[in-house]
Order: structure tokens, then sequence, then C-alpha cells
């Protein structure tokens, strides 16, 4: 997998998380098991959102910093 590819699929998933899109958890490999989990975070934090600080990426690895907010 290109490092390009690997960013696209971490950052798409940023962005899911973000619009609250459980659909996007059905469609991945992997993903679906979580859905749960973020159900319940979006319940409890209707306003939560991420923000990346720093991404690192090379080849199918992809590591980053990022900022999560909201309030209870």
């Amino acid at each position: 997998m290109s490092t390009e590819t690997s960013i696209a699929i971490v950052q798409a998933f940023g962005e899911a998380m973000n619009r609250k899109d459980a659909a996007f958890l059905d469609a991945h490999p992997g993903l679906g098991g979580s859905k749960t989990f973020f159900s319940q975070l979006w319940t409890a934090f209707p306003d939560v959102r991420n923000t990346v600080e720093i991404r690192l990426a090379e080849g199918e690895w992809v590591a980053q910093r990022m900022t999560i907010s909201a309030t209870m």
C-alpha cells in the first residue's frame, strides 16, 4: 500500500468520526466492532471533535498526534 493511500484511509476515518458517520464503520472491515463504542461516545459527548496536529507516514504505517475535544 502506498503512503498516499495509507494517509487517505486514516484521514477518511478521522473525518467520519467528526461527522459521526456510523455507516463508515460498517463499510470498512475490522471497524464494525467499534460501532457500539463510537455510538456511546457520540451520545456521551455530542460535540466531540478530533483535530490532527502532526501526521507522519511511510508505506502502510501512519502515526499522528491529535487533539480530541468535547464537553459533557
